[in-house]
């Protein structure tokens, strides 16, 4: 059902609840970039989760696939709280990268 308007009642404070339309994919963006600003609230306090970009920062890489490999092999952890969105664990990619340490001579 692409394209169905999706309606809500709330209450604003003005002594009755107010009616605010809004066609689903519009919600669906607008309830994805709630979560994502709320999820990397909650990791800048906690800085438990990472990321893409800041994977790929840390790590030293520019390339998406290269990460995804790296997911798929099971080499870093991750979450994916919903659809669109996947977030590292800080801990597995410093993990990742001390098992790479090579000692200098």
């Amino acid at each position: 059902m692409k394209g169905r308007n999706i309606s809500t009642h709330l209450n604003l404070g003005n002594g009755h609840p107010d009616i605010i339309r809004i066609d689903s994919d519009a919600f669906e963006k607008l309830l994805d970039a709630v979560i994502e600003y709320a999820m990397d609230k909650y990791n800048a306090e906690k800085n438990i989760w990472i990321n893409e970009q800041q994977v790929l920062d840390l790590i030293g890489i520019t390339s998406k696939t290269t990460l995804m490999k790296l997911r798929q092999e099971g080499k870093i952890k991750y979450t994916q709280p919903y659809a669109r969105k996947i977030m590292y664990s800080k801990q597995s990619v410093l993990d990742f990268l001390e098992k790479h340490v090579r000692e200098t001579f």
